[in-house]
């Protein structure tokens, strides 16, 4: 996070703690230009049962993130691990 932060064109939107598939997680919503195209990610990460650690990532481009949000996040619901 903290190397983001000193990054030209990057914003923080938000950051908190959630569950997320049963376990608590840090959640970390931004935008940050990549190649002359602002982009809006979500960064999800958690650590399971078994002490292994997982990152999910959703993005898409700013301009394009009110359509590709309801899509991005349903994906992101179907998610389940089995451990």
């Amino acid at each position: 996070m903290a190397k983001f932060r000193k990054v030209p064109g990057y914003h923080e939107i938000s950051h908190q703690y959630v569950t997320f598939v049963g376990y608590r997680a840090f959640r970390w919503e931004f935008k940050v230009l990549e190649h002359g195209v602002l982009v809006r990610k979500v960064d999800i990460f958690f650590i399971d049962r078994s002490r292994n650690g997982w990152g999910v990532l959703f993005q898409a481009p700013a301009a394009q993130w009110a359509t590709a949000s309801p899509r991005l996040q349903a994906t992101v619901a179907t998610i389940r691990l089995h451990t």
